[in-house]
């Protein structure tokens, strides 16, 4: 069952924006990336095409390693997802 989030940013208006358009939303972090689904839509593509283990939850985020990204990201597009 997948459990929905919100996360509220800086007030910066531009941000806001993104995070109400984007299905997936992805921060960089160094060494770690971590992508987070918003909408119904993008938690049901992450249970369908990803495999999790559960270290890699972080709140209502997922942890990867940045050389992961790509493929993830590029599968989430071909699927129609918005991603910031």
């Amino acid at each position: 069952m997948a459990v929905l989030c919100s996360r509220k940013g800086p007030s910066d208006e531009k941000q806001e924006f993104q995070q109400m358009a984007a299905d997936v939303l992805i921060e960089n972090r160094g060494s770690v990336t971590l992508f987070t689904p918003m909408t119904p839509d993008a938690h049901q593509w992450v249970e369908e095409n990803v495999e999790i283990e559960s270290w890699q939850r972080i709140r209502c985020s997922i942890a990867c390693e940045p050389r992961c990204l790509d493929h993830l990201v590029a599968g989430m597009q071909e699927s129609r997802l918005i991603v910031a």
